[in-house]
Parts: C-alpha cells; sequence; structure tokens
C-alpha cells in the first residue's frame, strides 16, 4: 500500500488521522478549531515482491 497518512497531534498528546478526501468530517474540524497543532505527514510504501527476496 503506498500513500501518505496525515496526522495531526495536539498539545494534550492527542492524535488524529485525517482521511485523504477533500470531504473531511466535522468532528475533525470542531476538535481541532483555535488549538496548535503540529501536522505529521507520513510517507508509506509497501514492497511488493517474491517472499524468498526478504
Amino acid at each position: 500500500m503506498n500513500g501518505v497518512r496525515r496526522l495531526y497531534i495536539t498539545k494534550e498528546n492527542k492524535v488524529f488521522k485525517i482521511p485523504q478526501n477533500n470531504r473531511i468530517p466535522k468532528k475533525y474540524i470542531e476538535d481541532l478549531a483555535r488549538q496548535e497543532v503540529l501536522e505529521v505527514l507520513l510517507y508509506m510504501k509497501s514492497k511488493i515482491g517474491n517472499p524468498q527476496n526478504y
């Protein structure tokens, strides 16, 4: 699975995983509003091949 995961970390050490689609659920917007957050972009890449090569 290749892709990017967006994580937002608040000062209270709560982690929010935001989906990649354009429609962000309202609960995320309300929880993150007026807060300082750290945005983390986690890039993922899977290695697909013959299991004997690992």
